[in-house]
């Protein structure tokens, strides 16, 4: 009984900590400003969740290959390289700056 009291614990716990804005935030106020991709790799994760990853590595300021993907991404799995390409990309063309 305790353990499961405390894998409950610890799961509504992750659920809060991962969550640095509301999805409906990003959407409206982060992803317009985003480019999307014109060939290539399309992008099988909403940028929502990326963008989302990306927030809680800047707000918590732990090293990329920290990042707890497997608890930030309901469906998909994604790599902490994959959220670091998206990054890098953005940062490249300033997007992140000017918007």
């Amino acid at each position: 009984m305790t353990k499961f009291v405390l894998q409950n614990i610890i799961i509504s716990k992750s659920t809060l900590i991962y969550s640095v804005l509301s999805k409906d935030i990003i959407k409206t106020e982060i992803v317009p400003f985003l480019p999307l991709a014109k060939r290539g790799f399309q992008v099988t994760v909403p940028l929502e969740e990326i963008v989302n990853a990306v927030l809680y590595k800047l707000k918590t300021g732990l090293q990329w290959h920290q990042l707890p993907v497997k608890s930030l991404f309901d469906d998909e799995f994604l790599t902490w390289q994959s959220i670091y390409y998206h990054y890098r990309k953005w940062c490249k063309k300033d997007v992140l700056k000017n918007s």
